[in-house]
């Protein structure tokens, strides 16, 4: 796979409305797939609007218009060129001053190449396209390569969702009383399937939530192959608080998200769909597809999201009842610890994730974090996800205890709990609108 990086136009290289060069390499580093919503206007724009200039307005580069990540394709002089041609992916990332460029310099530097003076600009274009590598003499050219057929890339067609997170209790009853404490409502949700586990859900207003689940208790006289079988579940025997964490949707079509996880060249692999479901209170079965990280390649349960989708597939207000009584409460990020020995294969493992299901990828401020962004259920607001190793001793001592994997949720919330709370053994960071 190959990434749209550097396209630089070079002093004089203005003929007309359009760059005399366009040099695309193989790159690397950090990009942005799929329709997502970037950080800032002036230097994000999403897969389905035409670039920004870097001046916050959805024109082509410096107004003359050669580039655009108008669904996906390649503009010049009004004329597209789907990028599926070119073996799939979309451009979601256009700076024509560079990526830290204040509104007045992006400005001085499209007035500079409007009077034909040229500029020696460092143009960034992030895109996702696979198999190709154009070294054009004009825009011509160039277009006529990204007219070679290529075949499609397989990708889920649908930026993903943060589905829900799980949070491990010994006791619904206490968790519930817990949660209650601090003002939050959750209603219970019934038995799974296997009869092993119940869970109750801390239900937010922007759709996501919080899956307490507990382990039900072993008869006295429980068969061997039952005990086996608990033994056997990805989540018995781990500590209570943050075990694991869902995207969803798109894990049904065709295996779509699998396959391309599994032809990412990043060695991990995730398990074909299997059904799952529980039992409410009232005795109604809600079933889903489910799939979860090759623990052999991926490592232990948790580290890496898995994959939910309901059956049928508009049928998740059957399992999250959206009547949650926590308004104004949504979730603004989740943060995953992991140790820095191991950080740099996380983040590839991560990456190839994100990438087969379209995620986005963010810049950060901070050395040796990443950043992505989801959607939440319902695409009305975004999640960031935050990767990166423990900062501080309270940190690192959590990874000692429960592993690498979910340390935190920052929840935006209405009424005052202090910087952070700690219900259940997981941490929730509080944020407010001041």
């Amino acid at each position: 796979m190959y990434a749209l990086r550097h396209a630089r136009m070079q002093e004089g290289a203005m003929d007309g409305e359009k760059p005399a060069a366009l040099r695309v390499k193989g790159g690397g580093g950090r990009m942005s797939t799929g329709a997502g919503w970037g950080r800032s206007r002036e230097n994000w724009t999403s897969a389905g609007g035409r670039a920004s200039d870097g001046c916050g307005g959805d024109r082509g580069l410096a107004d003359h218009g050669p580039l655009s990540a108008c669904s996906g394709r390649v503009d010049e002089h009004g004329g597209r060129v789907p990028l599926w041609e070119r073996g799939g992916g979309r451009f979601v990332r256009c700076s024509s001053v560079g990526e830290h460029a204040t509104r007045d310099e992006a400005s001085d530097k499209k007035q500079s190449m409007a009077d034909g003076g040229g500029c020696d600009e460092q143009i960034t274009i992030a895109a996702d396209i696979d198999g190709v590598d154009l070294e054009a003499a004009d825009m011509d050219s160039a277009r006529d390569s990204a007219r070679t057929p290529h075949p499609p890339r397989l990708f889920s067609t649908t930026m993903p969702t943060l589905d829900h997170l799980i949070l491990l209790v010994p006791s619904l009853a206490e968790a519930i009383a817990e949660f209650a404490s601090f003002g939050f409502s959750l209603i219970r949700g019934g038995t799974h399937s296997d009869g092993l586990t119940e869970n109750a859900l801390f239900i937010l207003s922007d759709g996501t939530y919080i899956e307490c689940i507990a382990f039900l208790p072993a008869a006295a006289d429980e068969p061997a192959a039952r005990t086996a079988q608990r033994a056997a579940h990805g989540w018995w025997g781990k500590h209570p608080g943050f075990i694991d964490w869902c995207l969803g949707p798109g894990v049904v079509e065709s295996g779509v998200i699998v396959t391309a996880i599994a032809s990412s060249g990043a060695g991990i692999r995730y398990a074909a769909p299997a059904q799952g479901g529980r039992r409410t209170a009232q005795g109604q079965h809600i079933a889903w597809l489910v799939s979860f990280p090759d623990e052999a390649s991926c490592g232990p349960r948790g580290r890496l999201p898995f994959f939910c989708q309901d059956v049928p597939k508009d049928s998740r207000y059957l399992r999250v009842p959206h009547r949650s009584a926590n308004a104004n409460t949504t979730l603004e990020r989740i943060t995953i610890l992991i140790r820095p020995s191991r950080l740099a294969l996380y983040v590839a493992h991560a990456t190839a994730v994100f990438q087969a299901c379209a995620a986005e990828t963010l810049p950060s401020e901070e050395p040796l974090t990443y950043d992505f962004r989801v959607f939440t259920p319902g695409a009305q607001s975004t999640v960031q996800i935050t990767i990166r190793s423990p900062m501080t001793l309270a940190e690192q001592e959590y990874v000692d205890v429960h592993g690498d994997g979910l340390y935190e949720c920052a929840l935006k919330i209405t009424r005052r709990l202090g910087e952070a709370i700690e219900i259940q053994q997981a941490r929730f960071a509080c944020e407010y609108d001041d």
